[in-house]
């Protein structure tokens, strides 16, 4: 019966040890599928970062290009 006892125990603890590795893959699934979505949110914020400073150069370009042309038009053409 010494026997049986010890294969019992170690049959419990095997159980215990899968519910745990189980436990330990779930959360490590979580731990990833939140870092992925953190991924996804902050990439998100860098594509409209770089849209709203693509505006931004755009905006100075064309601002900066109708200064030049007023520039332009007010000096006195020389010959």
């Amino acid at each position: 019966m010494g026997d049986q006892g010890h294969q019992d125990d170690l049959a419990v603890a095997m159980q215990l040890m899968q519910q745990h590795m189980i436990q330990m893959q779930q959360t490590i699934q979580a731990q990833q599928d939140a870092a992925e979505q953190k991924i996804d949110e902050l990439t998100a914020k860098v594509d409209q970062l770089l849209k709203n400073n693509q505006g931004h150069v755009f905006s100075m370009e064309q601002a900066t290009a109708g200064q030049i042309q007023n520039q332009n038009q007010r000096q006195p053409q020389s010959n």
